[in-house]
């Protein structure tokens, strides 16, 4: 036994469904972007038993007046001499 939907029924369904799709992409594309507190934040090596932090040692001036401040780790590129 085949039944057919009344064609305003039918468009009244199809514009339901595309109004509620329409709606959440509505929402998904205007929402606000998340953000993380600083307490959410995980902190490692800060408990109570933890070491201070020491501080950075003071990088070193460049020499020149192109010189650049960045100073690559001993080792680091090509061997000496070559």
């Amino acid at each position: 036994m085949k039944q057919e939907i009344p064609t305003p029924i039918a468009i009244g369904l199809i514009v339901v469904v595309l109004a509620v799709l329409g709606f959440f992409v509505y929402r998904w594309v205007n929402a606000p972007a998340p953000t993380i507190s600083e307490s959410e934040i995980p902190r490692f090596g800060t408990g109570p038993g933890a070491p201070p932090p020491t501080p950075a040692p003071a990088p070193s001036a460049p020499q020149g007046p192109h010189a650049s401040p960045y100073r690559p780790p001993a080792g680091y590129g090509a061997p000496a001499g070559r």
